[in-house]
């Protein structure tokens, strides 16, 4: 059998897609062991590393089962929305005429089984219209090659672009689709009202929660922070603010760690969550926040480099006593461990379901509310780290959340035998 997956990537730089792609392998072989798995992630394969380090064990250890990436260089993604979108209709005309022209419109005529996960959530309009239609027309592609479909778990609405919404509804009604994985109640509600079959809906949360984890980076902390604790954060430059706002942004984030550190004596570990070649990104802003913050409190500040495994960084996440961020993923992990959150994030709607599995869709703060009182921020870092039974029922919850995943997901993986 052969599994063609749309937009996952074992190179991911996005440590959240980086932990949905080692998941999915893991449990792929298991149910398919002697299958060809090919994979289309728009993500640039980095020199030295990869975010996903089970991607490599699998190899190793399951030699049967045969995997293949296609990347596309950093250059390729920077192509105006002209090349995309005509790149993306030859693709749907050479899968509509069964013409194997393009490599990755071949490898999708020759396989089984479309798995889509459609470069993170492009039903929610995270990104923008434009990007969102390209990635949306995609999913048209297995469809016009006669393909069977499975939508991985994602987010589905709410809808800004009456546009994506009709595409959306389009795609996820055509016969070719089997299984559609909503990750969150509204998404379940809205398909529920507009899917002609609502059997094709099975409610699974994130696959990230599955996710095992690794200690080998715990060696970059000190033993002073285990001592003290220490809380997790990551934050994205583009999820704060405009980018003419950063020095704002940063100036009030220091402040707001500066003063947690200097109240609780813990210590603030920053995270590579999410970085790009680019540069502006999680990592830029922790070496700005650190370059503001006095020498004496500097010392409490630990920022990693970019080389640690999404299983890495979530064994470092479990030993934290908080994890605040604007990375879904990087609350997804902490919530995974039974760990209390705080999400800053204006689209506040996504966020907030996903913590509402765990009752914790109170922690999550626009931007706005940051800039407006940074002590918010902290009086809410304080209050959930010293609450000793949170953590308890957290985890209790992490349990019930990662058994439903797995009964979902992976009976769906078994019954993908006989489509």
């Amino acid at each position: 059998m052969k599994i063609f997956i749309m937009g996952l990537s074992p190179y991911a730089r996005n440590r959240g897609v980086a932990a949905i792609t080692s998941v999915l392998l893991v449990n792929l072989i298991r149910a398919f062991p002697n299958a060809e798995i090919v994979m289309w992630g728009g993500y640039p394969e980095p020199p030295l590393h990869s975010p996903t380090s089970l991607y490599y064990k699998i190899l190793r250890e399951r030699k049967r089962t045969k995997i293949k990436v296609f990347h596309e260089p950093w250059e390729r993604m920077a192509y105006s929305f002209r090349h995309q979108i005509n790149r993306t209709f030859l693709q749907l005309i050479y899968a509509f005429t069964k013409i194997s022209k393009d490599c990755i419109t071949a490898e999708i005529l020759d396989s089984d089984i479309v798995l889509s996960f459609n470069y993170g959530d492009c039903f929610s309009d995270l990104h923008g219209i434009f990007r969102d239609i390209i990635v949306i027309l995609r999913n048209y592609i297995p469809i016009f090659a006669n393909k069977k479909l499975v939508f991985g778990p994602q987010t589905i609405g709410p809808f800004r672009y009456k546009a994506a919404k009709y595409l959306a509804i389009n795609i996820l009604n055509s016969s070719k689709i089997k299984y559609v994985l909503p990750r969150e109640l509204m998404s379940v509600i809205f398909l529920m009202k507009y899917l002609k079959d609502n059997k094709k809906i099975v409610f699974c949360p994130d696959l990230a929660f599955l996710l095992e984890p690794s200690y080998d980076s715990l060696t970059e902390i000190p033993s002073q922070a285990f001592e003290k604790g220490y809380i997790v954060t990551a934050f994205d430059p583009h999820m704060m603010g405009s980018i003419s706002d950063y020095s704002k942004v940063v100036k009030i984030l220091a402040q707001a760690l500066g003063d947690f550190i200097k109240i609780t004596g813990k210590y603030v570990v920053f995270i590579p969550e999410a970085t790009t070649p680019a540069g502006l990104d999680c990592m830029k802003v922790a070496e700005d926040v650190k370059r503001l913050l006095p020498s004496k409190i500097t010392d409490s500040i630990i920022v990693l480099k970019d080389k640690h495994t999404a299983e890495e960084l979530k064994g470092l996440i479990n030993y934290s006593e908080l994890v605040i961020s604007t990375f879904t993923h990087a609350l997804i992990t902490g919530l995974s461990c039974g760990v209390p959150v705080i999400g800053i994030s204006y689209n506040v709607p996504k966020m907030r379901q996903i913590l509402s599995l765990f009752d914790m869709e109170n922690n999550v703060l626009k931007p706005s509310d940051v800039y407006a009182s940074p002590d918010n921020l902290v009086k809410k870092a304080m209050d959930l780290t010293k609450n000793s039974d949170l953590r308890y029922n957290l985890q209790m919850k992490a349990e019930k959340v990662k058994h439903i995943i797995e009964k979902q997901f992976i009976s769906i993986l078994f019954d993908m035998r006989s489509l």
